[in-house]
């Protein structure tokens, strides 16, 4: 009997203990009559209080009023002396897109050229105007974005999140996977005495299974002779305990994860062995060395999916919380994110090519604690606001605006300011929200898993939705 079938029999026999991180159980699923298809989601939370009014601005033939409100209180932003006018700075640094189905034009940041292309293709949904939290606090707002619970309170971090819960209703006991350092809220699921049970958490695919022997040095060496016996004492005692010890015995969980490391980390890295990186994913340099991991696993996840059974996805990109210097320091994470040489682009490029069904069956959902407000402050920056945008990215996304990008509201004079100053004259004034970030949410979770939406976020329907927008028609 060799080493992996050894392991897979010491696997089935610790198969009924309780579940663990990285063994999720098998028997939890609280909607399973959801009917089920093939489609993805991956979920990119950008922490911090990502400031989407950067990315996206008015063209400058938008309504005059509206142009020089917005360029008075945000050129604080650029570079004293380096554009005379507004007119100036948009040629510089935006790409003009224009809405196939309205006609409105408008900017994306040239660091932004992949979303750009992408919205032009059609690929791109951009809902305005969406909020979530209110509070302006990270540590809270986090907690809301990931629970896509707005009732959710300010010390409610043992709860379920929406990724979780969308999980539990894709039937075959699928998992969310959680390809960052750190698992988030997001990720748990609804039963509370194993948040984890469905969460697959894969820091490295390509380096899960537990060091083996190295056949290049001395047999002898300390390295080998530690391994060696690691091995051979969790293989004998694990036989051991299972006759020894009750069922409830907390340390059994080690056993089982040594085996599961050791059995299922040792498959994948023998699946991935047979299929490098490509070139663009293994040669990706981005400002981030962690979101240029998250996008290999991505890559790798879909590859040997049958593996991972994980149709949820949970990735992050964190330090969007810019007070100061923003223009500078947002670029470099904009780059890394959707740019033409950024991580997403080379993952749906190789995808395209080498994996087809999943590029088309696959959406790519960005939020972030809350948004910004509307002036710059003092020191070239940003400060904490509530609503902002939501965008949406795939090939089954129905691309375009949903919702006023650029309220004229912003722009007149505020009847209940004593002083007559319009909102981008009134120091700490938000974006307004008018579309409930669950509503967005729940329309998702409805695509990837027909009938789940209001089961997921059962709020949605109460929350609010901007007049005139139709989220129905987000996805064909």
């Amino acid at each position: 009997m060799n080493r992996r079938e050894f392991n897979k029999l010491f696997l089935s026999a610790f198969a009924a203990s309780a579940g663990g991180l990285l063994l999720p159980a098998a028997s939890h699923n609280l909607f399973a009559d959801v009917p089920q298809t093939d489609r993805r989601l991956v979920n990119v939370m950008l922490e911090g209080g990502a400031d989407f009014r950067f990315v996206f601005v008015p063209a400058p033939d938008y309504d005059p009023t509206y142009v020089e409100q917005f360029w008075s209180a945000r050129a604080a932003l650029y570079a004293a002396g380096d554009y005379a006018d507004y007119a100036s700075m948009y040629d510089s640094e935006y790409i003009t897109v224009t809405d196939s189905e309205s006609g409105f034009s408008f900017g994306i940041h040239k660091s932004c050229d992949w979303l750009a292309q992408q919205f032009t293709i059609g690929n791109v949904a951009i809902i305005s105007n969406v909020v979530g939290s209110k509070n302006r606090r990270h540590d809270h707002s986090q907690l809301i974005v990931n629970a896509g619970d707005v009732t959710t309170g300010r010390i409610d971090t043992e709860r379920d999140g929406w990724g979780g819960r969308l999980a539990e209703t894709i039937s075959g006991q699928s998992n969310v996977a959680a390809l960052t350092e750190a698992v988030s809220l997001f990720c748990s699921g609804t039963n509370s005495a194993a948040r984890l049970e469905h969460v697959f958490h894969a820091i490295n695919l390509r380096d899960m299974s537990l060091p083996q022997v190295n056949q290049g040095e001395d047999i002898a060496s300390n390295r080998n002779a530690l391994i060696r016996s690691l091995a051979a004492y969790y293989h004998a005692r694990g036989i051991e305990i299972e006759s020894e010890k009750t069922a409830g015995w907390p340390y059994r969980q080690f056993f089982k994860h040594h085996s599961f490391l050791d059995t299922f980390g040792g498959d994948i890295e023998d699946a991935l062995s047979l299929a490098p990186l490509p070139a663009l994913l293994q040669n990706l340099n981005l400002n981030n060395d962690k979101f240029t991991q998250q996008c290999q696993n991505l890559y790798d996840s879909f590859f040997i999916s049958d593996k991972v059974n994980s149709r949820v996805f949970s990735f992050d990109y964190r330090d969007w919380d810019h007070h100061a210097a923003l223009e500078e320091k947002i670029t470099l994470n904009l780059t890394d994110v959707f740019s033409l040489s950024g991580g997403l682009a080379a993952v749906m490029s190789e995808m395209a090519s080498n994996i087809p069904t999943a590029f088309q069956g696959t959406v790519y959902l960005f939020g972030s604690d809350f948004g910004r407000q509307l002036a710059a402050n003092g020191s070239s920056g940003t400060d904490h606001g509530t609503a902002s945008y939501s965008i949406i990215i795939g090939p089954a996304v129905n691309g375009g605006i949903r919702g006023d990008m650029f309220p004229l509201a912003e722009a007149l004079p505020d009847l209940s300011d004593g002083a007559g100053r319009t909102p981008f004259e009134i120091p700490g004034t938000d974006i307004v929200g008018e579309t409930s970030l669950e509503r967005v949410l729940a329309k998702v979770c409805d695509w990837v898993s027909p009938g789940s939406g209001e089961l997921v976020c059962p709020n949605a329907a109460s929350g609010p939705l901007e007049a005139g927008v139709d989220l129905n028609s987000l996805f064909g």
